[in-house]
């Protein structure tokens, strides 16, 4: 996905239904210009995350601390909307 013209990290949602999925590489897009673009990408890996990397790098334990208070807190909301 190099070097393409992903925008969104929204876009990477999809990427994460991919189950052998390993590596991503969004350097060259948009996206990587992004704040925390790679704790949000990450984040829709869900447990997977540590195991990805990204931009060939895996993440970092600040990264997975921050991925997971970012599902925390989309477990709040899905169980405060279901109220």
């Amino acid at each position: 996905m190099g070097c393409n013209k992903v925008k969104s990290v929204e876009e990477v949602k999809f990427l994460s239904n991919l189950p052998c999925l390993e590596t991503l590489i969004l350097t060259g897009n948009p996206v990587a210009k992004c704040v925390d673009y790679r704790v949000k990408a990450l984040s829709y890996f869900g447990s997977r995350a540590g195991d990805l990397a990204l931009d060939n790098e895996n993440a970092s334990v600040t990264e997975i601390d921050q991925i997971s208070i970012l599902q925390a807190i989309e477990l709040a909301k899905t169980r405060t909307s279901g109220l």
